[in-house]
């Protein structure tokens, strides 16, 4: 069972909201900030090998908004990924992602074909 990390003050570590993984497995997060104490957050998270990003948001006084899978990759996330959130509350994802195709060989082993970067941002 997920404890959900409720908004107001709290003093030991809290486990995100469940739909902050996914129904994947979430390995890794970035916050935002700004002076009005409203964070935006980007998560990576991986279901059935395929590689997801969902975007969240928290204040102080309401807690965790609904997390939205906003990105769905096609390879590799070549560059990571970040968040940033301005004074008026507007927050932007951006990400760096290298398509590749998978060629799964007979003997088990795959081959990989990646192209070239690509860098995407997206608002929310």
């Amino acid at each position: 069972m997920v404890s959900i990390l409720e908004g107001g003050p709290w003093s030991e570590p809290k486990t995100l909201p469940e739909e902050a993984a996914g129904v994947g497995q979430g390995y890794s997060i970035r916050f935002a900030m700004n002076q009005k104490g409203q964070v935006a957050a980007v998560v990576a998270t991986r279901q059935s090998g395929r590689l997801y990003l969902m975007h969240g948001r928290f204040t102080f006084d309401t807690g965790w908004s609904d997390w939205a899978r906003f990105a769905n990759p096609l390879g590799d996330l070549a560059g990571g990924f970040d968040v940033a959130i301005n004074s008026q509350g507007d927050a932007l994802a951006a990400f760096t992602t290298t398509p590749c195709e998978r060629t799964l060989l007979a003997s088990g082993l795959s081959l990989s074909h990646c192209g070239t970067p690509v860098i995407y941002a997206v608002r929310f």
